[in-house]
Order: structure tokens, then sequence, then C-alpha cells
């Protein structure tokens, strides 16, 4: 093994995490060399006490320096960092040691970096960049009308600024913040690429505007590629997203509550001609719209996640505009029909879709066929829910009229005895879903690689009439509900085999340890006793954990349960 040459153990090095690196890099010399690069890959520094520089020098040779690329500087103590001048100095010659330095953090949320820092890494730009997880610009909050000091003003426009990421102080009007991105993503910072930014509750803008200082009069275009938008307030501050160029925007995720003049920037001009992705949970009366005109402005959109419930119709115009998708993400519940139209996106690998089942019928056994007949789609996330769980009007959730015989009396009863049945998912359940799909797969389609199985009982308790009229249901179906991951086999002759992993709720009931709250002890074993004997009726004889099992999909191979 030691006369493989050092690029194949360096491969080697590549494919493994942290600890097992650790272990590799103790076996031989050639294992050491070839793991160095990944091992010293990063390096974190804690500034509370900039002795901590001299204990890393301590453990680290000169010549593994040379590996580092990425520097991250935190605080363990925000409030004690010692900022003497000869301190800052220390770390700066600690910089200087570092010829492979690329990225460096300064992950930092009450101290500004120091303006000697900005200055070196601006003096080894383009090669290094600055990413700043808890960026802010105090000197806005305070004179009225603001003024930025000189070192927000320098950190705001750096050459070398490349991600940032706000946490504004809730008790604050976060206008100033959220205005003077904007003008660093228009142009003022020249390289910004990534932006998270949160705000809340804006108030009126004071005058002037303008929060970097005078801005140029030249056209200068911005080159963001990532942004991630979460918003919650007044509207006012969106006419800086107007003036703002996304021309080079690639990434955009929005989380917006408010009125739909919120989100109508998205309309003024062909803002996003180079978006590729876009993940939205907006929540803005007559956001659904401008969300739905968007993206069928948006020809080369591959990645497409909503995070709220958008109706079949909106979905429909979506897919029927969008054949380039690669990963579709929907929250909403889609049927059999709506997959068929989904055969338009010719490209799409990932998908996740929610599925209200409706248990022991040829509904789902059709569905789960669909699904496996996408010709490229290798990874689905399926969202289950009951078809037979009503909601309340408004919440985008169409109900379904029941075709099943009434079992009790009480309809609440009723409905919690199907809501039971249609979420009961176990191994066996699992596997036969996974061999559905995988059996339905167009000849020489990939096969599929991964079922993400999500039971979601109520969808959401408030939106639930079942949750209000009988009420402990949710909890109750959440030591009774289980997700699942299915992996493919890799024999190759036994594709409709899967691999799997339950997430969920710990099992340790066999052990003695019921992790079973004594409220949900007592509803199993009165009002939902009688709909727990008769969906498994060897709970009347062990627990009724014990006894729980799920109700097979209704297939021609399959063995149906009259229950």
């Amino acid at each position: 093994m030691e006369d493989l040459p050092l690029e194949m153990f360096m491969h080697i090095a590549d494919y493994l995490d942290p600890k097992s690196l650790h272990d590799f890099a103790r076996v031989s010399r050639r294992c050491r060399d070839a793991s160095d690069p990944y091992r010293f890959h990063t390096l974190v520094i804690n500034r509370t006490t900039y002795t901590e520089v001299e204990q890393v020098l301590a453990r680290i040779s000169p010549d593994r320096l040379r590996y580092v690329q990425r520097l991250n500087l935190y605080n363990e103590n925000e409030y004690s960092v010692d900022t003497r001048p000869s301190s800052v100095q220390h770390v700066l010659r600690f910089l200087r040691m570092l010829p492979a330095l690329r990225d460096v953090s300064w992950e930092s949320s009450t101290q500004q970096i120091p303006l000697e820092f900005l200055r070196y890494l601006e003096s080894i730009r383009p090669r290094c960049r600055l990413h700043m997880p808890y960026f802010d610009l105090p000197s806005l909050y305070h004179p009225v009308p603001p003024k930025i000091s000189a070192i927000d003003l320098a950190v705001a426009t750096s050459p070398c600024l490349y991600s940032i990421h706000t946490w504004p102080d809730m008790s604050r009007n976060h206008l100033p913040i959220f205005g003077a991105v904007m003008e660093m993503v228009a142009g003022r910072a020249e390289n910004l690429k990534e932006v998270i930014l949160l705000c809340n509750a804006i108030d009126p803008p004071p005058k002037p505007t303008t929060w970097l200082g005078e801005t140029h009069t030249e056209p200068r275009l911005g080159c963001l590629d990532t942004l991630e938008l979460y918003f919650w307030g007044a509207s006012e501050a969106f006419k800086h997203c107007v003036k703002t160029d996304f021309s080079c925007l690639r990434s955009l995720d929005l989380d917006i509550l408010g009125d739909s003049s919120s989100i109508d920037w998205f309309k003024v001009g062909d803002r996003f001609p180079n978006l590729i992705e876009l993940s939205t949970s907006s929540n803005c009366i007559g956001g659904e719209d401008v969300v739905v005109a968007l993206c069928c402005s948006l020809p080369r959109l591959r990645k497409l996640r909503l995070e709220t419930y958008y109706s079949t119709e909106a979905l429909y115009e979506i897919i029927n505009s969008c054949h380039q998708l690669q990963r579709f993400d929907v929250l909403s519940n889609v049927d059999d029909k709506f997959l068929v139209a989904l055969r338009a996106c010719e490209g799409l690998e990932e998908l996740g879709v929610g599925w209200r089942r409706n248990a022991s019928t040829p509904d789902e056994a059709a569905f789960l066929r669909e699904l496996g007949s996408l010709p490229k789609v290798s990874k689905i996330e399926l969202r289950i829910a009951s078809a037979h769980t009503r909601y309340h009007p408004g919440v985008g959730v169409p109900n379904v009229k029941s075709t099943h015989p009434v079992r009790f009396g009480d309809p609440g009863l009723n409905e919690v005895y199907y809501t039971m049945k249609d979420v009961a998912v176990d191994e066996e359940l699992a596997r036969s879903m996974f061999s559905i799909i995988s059996s339905s797969r167009p000849q020489y389609a990939p096969p599929l690689e991964k079922l993400q199985i999500k039971v979601r009982p109520l969808l959401h308790a408030a939106m639930s009439v079942c949750e209000y009229e009988t009420p402990g249901l949710g909890d109750l179906l959440s030591h009774l509900t289980f997700d699942w991951t299915c992996m493919r086999n890799l024999r190759d002759d036994k594709p409709g085999i899967c691999r799997l992993t339950r997430e969920g709720i710990e099992d340790l009931r066999r052990d003695g340890d019921a992790p079973v709250d004594e409220d949900v002890q007592r509803l199993a074993e009165g009002k939902f006793a009688p709909v727990l004997h008769l969906l498994w009726p060897l709970s009347l004889e062990k627990q009724w954990w014990d006894a729980w099992h799920s109700f097979p999909v209704f297939d021609e191979t399959a063995i149906k349960r009259d229950v």
C-alpha cells in the first residue's frame, strides 16, 4: 500500500469524515501527508483571549499552516474580548502566516471587525473573502438623522466582503440595516455574493433615506448570487428593492409576512433573468398570484420550493411554464392527475409533495404508481396526511367526502378512526410503498434511490376541525406515527428492496420506560379506546402501541384486510 501514489491516498482522505480522517492519518506517514490538507483546511480560534493564537502555533507546525484555507474567528465570551492594539496586531501577524488563506469568517455579534484586519484582507484580494455571519452597522441606529461611522462604512463597502447574515436587535427599527444592505447589493459592496437578511416591524423611513452616504451617480450593477430575505412588517422598505439590481441573482429564498404590496417589487420589469433557484413561504394576501407570475417569468428555473399552500390551479400554471425544473418541492397535497401533468418537466430528478392518503382504496396504488412513472425522479419526499381529516375553510386544504362506511355514531370518532388508519405507516408499509414506486419505473429509467416518508397526521393542528372537536388526538398520533427513510439496495438484481431507517420518537416502551404522557395514556384508555380496539383488536390483550400496525396498499397483489 505504501507504493501507491500520494494522489491515491488523497482521494481516500477526501471521502472520510473528520473522525475517520484523524484515524487514517495515524496509519502511516504517507496517510498523514495525504490527510494534512484536509485536517488543517479550517482553523477555529476563540478571540476572547488572544493567547489562543499562541496555543495554536504551539500545536501546529509552520509546514502545516500552509494548508489552512479557512479561518473562523469567534468570541466565546462576547463581553470580555481583548481589544488592545497589541493583541489585534498579534492576530494580524498570525493571518500573515497563512499563505493559502481563502476565507475568513468574523463571528462576533458585539464587536466590529478591526480596521487593520479589514485592510489586510483587502490587500490580498481577490485571494481572500470575508464572511460576516453577525453583520451589523450599529452607528446607523443612534443619530437622528442617521449617519454611518467611518469603520461601518469601510466594512459595508469593502471589496473583500463576500457574505453577510444579519441578526438585528428586535427592539430597534430595522429599516436602517435593511436600507443599507439594499444599497450594498446595488453595487456599494462590489463583490458581495451572499446575503441573509432578517427584518421586523419597520417604521416609515426618516429622511434622508441614503444610508451609506452619497451614492454614485454612474450606474452600478450588483453581483449578488444568493439572497435569503426573512421579513415581517410594513412594505415601506421594499421601495429599496425596486432600486436594487438583481440581474446576477441565481438563488432567492423569501419569507415575507405582510400585504401584497410587500412583494409587488417582483413585478417591476425583468428583475431576475438568471434566477435558477426559488424558495418562498410568503404569507401575503394576493401573494399567490405574484409568486405564480414570477415563476412563469423564469424560463431558467431549475429548483422550486413552495412552503405555503397553493391552489391546484396555481400549481398547474407553474409546471406548464417551468419545464426545466430539476427539483420541485411543494407543501400542497397533489393527486395522481397532477403527477401525470408533471411529466412535462422531463428533467425532474427530485420531488417533494404532500399526499392525503385514503388507506385501502385503489386511489393510493394509482398515486404511488404515477410517482414511479416519472422517468428521471430518483429522490422523493412524501408527506403523508389523512384524506379524512376536515379543515377549516380558507386554509387552502379542500375537504374530501368519505365513501367509507360509518363505524361510529359519533362523527368525531368516525373521523378519528379513518385518520388513524390512513397515517399508520410501519416498516412493512414503507417497504411496500418503495417497492410499488420502484416497480413502476419506465424502462431504462434510473432506479429510485431514496424515498423519505414524513407522516403529518393533521398537517397543522390549528387548521384541523378534528383536533378542535376531539382535542388530544394530535398528542396520541405523535406516539403512533413515525418518519421513514428508504434507501435503495445496492444489488441491481433487486431494485425494489430498500434499507430502512426510522425517525421519530425513541422506542423505549419495550424496555419498560414508556415515554407516554399520562394524559395521552388516559385518552387511549378512555374516549379513544373504542377506535383503538376496532382498528387493532390485539390492543384488548396488550399495550396499544404494541398492537399497532399499518394497513397495506390496496393493490392487485395486496391482501385486503376487512377493517
